[in-house]
């Protein structure tokens, strides 16, 4: 079975965890909020903050996964800003890479004219294309993080060693990028963006009413249960993917604990072949 498949089950009781642990780490998370206004070391902080929210997502997992520790604040802050420096670099890159798709295709002149059916306005398809490009990649090397990112959670502990930003980069790519693109198309096709945009055009109504001069009555009322049921959705999907990577982290550490071990055994035992070998050279004891 798939892990994105296999995850289901933990991915509800990661979410358990994380509900409670979230008020926490949004009280957590003020100081690096005003960080991420400084001017251009902001983004790095405001990209950290982000990874910070990830790797709480990723030690939920670990704890309803049975493998949790205690945390080490520090190590925590450490990992989050090591993870948002690195975000921002491979954005950087990836935004290269989609700019020069976007020059290459105006040279060739691809998708100059192009409309959208059922319309006459044609549309800049080389920027478009390229931004498309940028969102694709920037999904896929996310999911590509998302061992390094678990292995990173489960070391942010006082004995923990530091197991690097790539430790298994690259596994668990399929079902991680599975459970996104899955969790994503749900959000829009059982229409829960809908429900939250209507949420929120009512609530600025109600707050601005005044001013707009709207009536109550006139305002559409809010969906409660949709409501709800649309931001617990929005707080399992991270919960889903963290369960996933964390799946991916475990069969990565097994199969490298298992390369180690058998790369002992045989150093071990071209040892004792070398020992015996020479051994059955040297002449016994009384002989002359």
């Amino acid at each position: 079975m798939p892990l994105f498949l296999r995850s289901l089950p933990l991915s509800v009781m990661t979410l358990w965890h994380y509900v409670f642990v979230l008020p926490i780490v949004v009280v957590m998370s003020i100081p690096f909020v005003f960080l991420s206004m400084i001017p251009v070391l902001g983004i790095v902080f405001s990209t950290g903050l982000t990874a910070f929210y990830t790797i709480i997502v990723y030690r939920c997992a670990l704890t309803a996964y049975g493998v949790g520790n205690e945390p080490d604040i520090v190590k925590l802050v450490k990992s989050s800003l090591a993870l948002g420096f690195m975000y921002v670099f491979a954005s950087l890159m990836i935004l290269i890479v989609a700019m020069a798709i976007a020059i290459v295709l105006g040279w060739f002149g691809i998708g100059e004219n192009a409309e959208l059916p059922g319309t006459k306005n044609p549309i800049p398809w080389g920027p478009a294309s390229a931004f498309l490009v940028y969102l694709a990649l920037l999904v896929g090397f996310q999911a590509a993080m998302s061992v390094p990112t678990a292995a990173l959670a489960h070391a942010a502990t006082n004995h923990g060693r530091d197991p690097g930003v790539i430790y298994g980069f690259g596994q668990g790519f399929f079902s991680a990028l599975t459970a996104w693109a899955i969790w994503v198309t749900g959000f829009f096709m059982l229409g829960l963006f809908t429900v939250l945009v209507e949420a929120v055009t009512t609530g600025l109504q109600l707050m601005f009413s005044d001013l707009l001069k709207i009536s109550t009555t006139e305002i559409k009322p809010i969906r409660w249960v949709p409501l709800s049921a649309a931001i617990a959705y929005v707080l399992w999907g991270p919960c889903w993917f963290g369960a996933t990577a964390v799946l991916a982290w475990d069969r990565t550490r097994n199969r490298y604990e298992a390369e180690r071990v058998k790369t002992v055994e045989v150093a071990r035992v071209s040892a004792d072949d070398l020992r015996a070998l020479r051994e059955s050279r040297m002449p016994g004891r009384g002989q002359t």
